[in-house]
């Protein structure tokens, strides 16, 4: 390493030396502070592309709640198969366990450095062997513990006929629909959504029709050639089911618009205000996405500061001044 930071390049180089002593079958999952980022260069820029299909991205747990909640959704790993309640955190925890190192090593010489960290990772590593059977331990019991408790949430809601690919699948319709991207501003937004409206109109008149005739049948006992009562009730279900859907689309559609349905939609077609209103709407989504990621960052910045200003705290508190 030349640089200080989290380049994307160092982390490239260390997965493709990582895949030249794997099988060619093995699958990766990899949890890093930036992943979303790191996932998105690979797809751009071709990196890593011989690995895609084996490549399993995500964010370490504790950096996933500072990212847009749209990207959590795709790479929290509590969120994503094959990582089960792994955290990611490893890397921290070490940073962790050799921040003691810091005082003393500002001060020493190039090799006395190295030396004091080698030595202090062999340390690390044999003592946390001594303890690898407690700590499987405790994984173990925490996992079985998840599992039951998963277990027993799925047995109560079996009880109310929610069955756990009926989760699934609302699950993966949330996702769906809360990582679309926002709505853009259109001058022809609202002419586009009226002639939409003007299309479904006419399509639901030519199902009411076709539904009156079905009826008719039915109450006059006259039938046309080919069709039986069964099949006549069958198409007159299908067609109040089509009709429904029809008329939720139009209102959700009216409701964008703002327009009343009692208005001749044909009267609003280059309708000055219809563009502003929709095209209002946008902007107000975007303004909030763009408040809700401030948010974000803001709060990063606290917590960087703060870690600063404790950092430097310490600093002073440790130096041999201190106390003059």
């Amino acid at each position: 390493m030349t640089s200080a930071g989290e380049k994307q390049h160092y982390s490239l180089v260390l997965l493709e030396r990582l895949f030249d002593h794997l099988p060619s079958t093995a699958r990766v999952g990899v949890l890093y502070d930036i992943g979303c980022q790191l996932h998105r260069s690979s797809l751009k820029w071709g990196f890593l592309k011989d690995f895609h299909d084996r490549l399993i991205w995500a964010i370490s747990v504790f950096h996933a709640y500072g990212h847009q909640w749209a990207c959590q959704l795709i790479y929290h790993p509590r969120k994503c198969k094959g990582f089960g309640l792994t955290d990611g955190e490893g890397c921290e925890r070490f940073w962790s366990s050799i921040k003691l190192l810091i005082p003393s090593l500002r001060v020493s010489g190039y090799y006395t450095r190295l030396y004091t960290i080698d030595t202090q990772v062999k340390h690390l590593d044999q003592k946390s062997l001594l303890g690898m059977g407690e700590w499987l331990r405790k994984k173990w019991n925490a996992a079985v513990a998840c599992k039951n408790e998963a277990a027993a949430i799925l047995a109560k809601l079996e009880e109310f006929d929610i069955s756990e690919d009926l989760l699934r699948e609302e699950w993966a319709a949330q996702v769906v629909q809360q990582t679309k991207p926002s709505p853009r501003q259109s001058k022809n937004l609202a002419n586009k959504l009226i002639q939409e409206i003007l299309e479904l109109k006419d399509e639901m008149s030519g199902v009411k029709a076709e539904l009156y005739k079905l009826e008719t049948m039915v109450h006059t006992g006259k039938y046309d050639d080919g069709w039986e009562i069964a099949d006549v009730r069958l198409s007159i279900n299908e067609l109040k089911e089509k009709f429904t859907k029809i008329e939720k689309s139009i209102n959700t559609k009216r409701n964008t618009l703002g327009a009343d349905g009692r208005l001749n939609l044909e009267r609003l077609l280059g309708n000055k205000f219809l563009p502003l209103r929709v095209n209002a709407l946008a902007l107000k989504q975007h303004l909030r996405n763009r408040l809700q990621q401030r948010k974000f960052e803001l709060d990063s910045l606290e917590r960087a500061y703060r870690k600063t200003t404790t950092n430097m705290l310490c600093m002073a508190c440790m130096s041999p001044f201190c106390g003059l």
